[in-house]
């Protein structure tokens, strides 16, 4: 028989309501079971373990916040369009209240329980746009090779200030504007490194 995907959303959505409140050591199945509207039989048929709900959320986020379409530099393009794009492009998750809800979750459990966190963590794919618009961006010539690297770390520390820290600590999602302006300013920040003679 199939999972009826409403009933588990509901245990997703209870779970991740019961984690942000009691963290992963102090949730427990039973208030997870209770707050879903399911039983704890109908919970275990989907998760056997808190720990693979864990796993469940956090592969959810992963998915919200992963990025590895194409991303390449262009000389012949507007630089500052360019970025500008990939600015907005990396931002955009933060004006999803769902993606923000979740990010609240991961980041507040990976305070609590770095070691237990940090693989999964670091399977977050934040910076491959960035990574891969530099590195094409070194090929064109535009950019000396080594500083590939660090302008695409510089550009998703700027985002991740911008946008992840102030959504996850505010609980507020990104507004269109907002990341609007995160993006132009990226623009004016970063485009200059592109520009110059080389």
């Amino acid at each position: 028989m199939a999972r009826a995907p409403r009933k588990l959303e509901q245990v997703v959505e209870a779970a991740i309501a019961e984690f942000q409140e009691h963290g992963f050591t102090g949730a427990n199945m039973d208030r997870i079971s209770e707050r879903a509207g399911v039983s704890k039989r109908t919970l275990y048929n989907y998760f056997a373990s808190k720990d693979a709900l864990f796993v469940e959320i956090m592969q959810r986020t992963k998915d919200m916040f992963a990025d590895t379409a194409p991303c390449q530099f262009d000389p012949d393009a507007d630089t500052a369009r360019q970025i500008r794009a990939l600015a907005l492009r990396m931002a955009r998750p933060y004006c999803d209240a769902e993606a923000i809800k979740m990010a609240r979750l991961v980041v507040g459990e990976w305070m609590r329980n770095q070691e237990a966190v940090g693989d999964l963590m670091s399977q977050i794919e934040f910076s491959y746009p960035a990574e891969a618009f530099f590195a094409s961006a070194a090929e064109a010539g535009r950019i000396d090779e080594a500083r590939a690297p660090l302008l695409s770390a510089d550009l998703v520390s700027f985002i991740k200030g911008r946008c992840l820290w102030t959504a996850v600590i505010g609980g507020e999602r990104l507004s269109a504007e907002d990341a609007s302006a995160v993006a132009e300013d990226a623009a004016v920040l970063f485009s200059r490194h592109l520009c110059r003679d080389q």
